[in-house]
């Protein structure tokens, strides 16, 4: 089973020997990695070429600056006809060694979940979490504006998702995730509710997640989901 690894890259050459030496060092060999540099101003086009001269599994291009959305379609029309799953990798991460031999191994998203990444399974590993008024701050630090992403992710009845989101908004709290593709007329009206009551942007997205959702490209969801144009000058106000 190919693997077609999507790289989109921009100014990110001190990340280069990380990420891709991580791509290397995978137990599971048969993969191919599409890398975009878009528009780097740095040496991040010439370290991956690097890499590339030396492994031929890498097929490296390179253009004008045209955004994250932009590069990632792009690459996903680049993918050969013998790549049978998708697997995105930030340029500025690296992965552990098994995680394509996982991939390769389970029939589907949830086979892998169910086998290798649930807690108690062999690949789970629990990690540092972040109170979420720390994350608020440490974002507005750093000039950003945060958002409640899948509120309904959190599992609350009305009345705890009410308290969460009042918890929230005090901390600075910029956004509450209204419109989203699995949401149901009633919890967007719910969410759109609790927008207007704590002074919040009623935001939205896609939920793109590559070949897992084939349905769904970056930055376009299916059915009924609008998200109006106001909600991006709204969040970029804050």
């Amino acid at each position: 089973m190919k693997i077609g690894v999507v790289i989109p890259a921009y100014n990110a050459e001190r990340f280069v020997a990380d990420s891709l030496g991580s791509l290397r060092a995978q137990t599971c060999a048969d993969w191919e990695a599409y890398v975009m540099d878009d528009g780097s101003r740095d040496g991040t086009l010439a370290a991956v070429r690097a890499f590339a001269a030396e492994d031929q599994r890498i097929h490296v291009w390179s253009r004008e600056n045209r955004g994250l959305v932009a590069t990632m379609n792009e690459l996903l029309d680049r993918l050969d006809d013998s790549v049978d799953r998708v697997a995105f990798l930030d340029i500025a991460d690296f992965i552990h060694p098994e995680t394509y031999a996982v991939l390769s191994a389970a029939r589907d998203r949830s086979d892998a979940f169910r086998r290798f990444l649930e807690r108690g399974a062999p690949a789970y590993e629990d990690r540092f979490r972040l109170a979420p008024e720390d994350a608020i701050a440490l974002v507005a630090a750093a000039g950003g504006a945060t958002v409640l992403a899948h509120p309904y992710s959190t599992r609350f009845d009305p009345a705890e998702l009410r308290a969460f989101v009042a918890r929230l908004a005090a901390a600075g709290l910029a956004g509450v995730e209204a419109y989203y593709t699995g949401h149901l007329p009633g919890q967007v009206a719910e969410l759109l509710c609790l927008a207007d009551e704590f002074g919040l942007v009623a935001t939205g997205g896609s939920d793109f997640h590559g070949d897992a959702k084939p349905a769904i490209r970056v930055g376009v969801a299916y059915g009924g989901l609008k998200v109006p144009d106001g909600a991006f000058d709204a969040i970029l106000a804050r």
